[in-house]
């Protein structure tokens, strides 16, 4: 099994963060390299068993997501891949936001991990997941720091 982790604190309060991660369909607004995302099926979005399509615009590669859990309460939720043409095989990732409540600020982790055993190809995955994980967490400390910005120059 490869293992890939990335984590981060970001400068926002919790509900803020998971109001824009913890939104299953809507992580082509906040990471970069995410063309489309759409919803397949009729499974509400934000319910388990959701389905999207990540149609990627740097190449037109594509994956299917299922939603696999989701707690609100907790900040949490879980996804597979359903469909995918990476060569991944039992992949699953997990994303946790809490707060870093003398700050107000949230820590952040991305983990996945993809079944295959440790060899060259695994670390390629776990390398390619890492990377994608790092992407994701920068691009959205810039959207929410983006989204700060606005609300404070609406103000004055």
């Amino acid at each position: 099994m490869s293992k890939a982790y990335a984590s981060a604190v970001l400068d926002a309060p919790v509900d803020v963060v998971w109001e824009v991660v913890g939104d299953f369909l809507g992580i082509d607004k906040w990471m970069s390299g995410i063309g489309v995302c759409e919803r397949i099926g009729d499974v509400p979005n934000n319910t388990v068993g959701c389905v999207r399509r990540l149609v990627f615009s740097r190449d037109g590669a594509t994956v299917v997501q299922r939603l696999l859990s989701r707690d609100v309460e907790r900040m949490t939720f879980s996804y597979t891949l359903a469909d995918t043409n990476l060569g991944f095989s039992d992949y699953v990732a997990r994303v946790r936001v809490v707060p870093v409540t003398t700050t107000d600020q949230t820590f952040i982790e991305w983990a996945g991990q993809v079944g295959l055993v440790e060899d060259e190809a695994g670390e390629e995955q776990r390398a390619i997941m890492r990377e994608a994980y790092s992407i994701g967490l920068s691009d959205l400390a810039a959207t929410l720091k983006a989204r700060k910005e606005q609300a404070a120059g609406s103000k004055s």
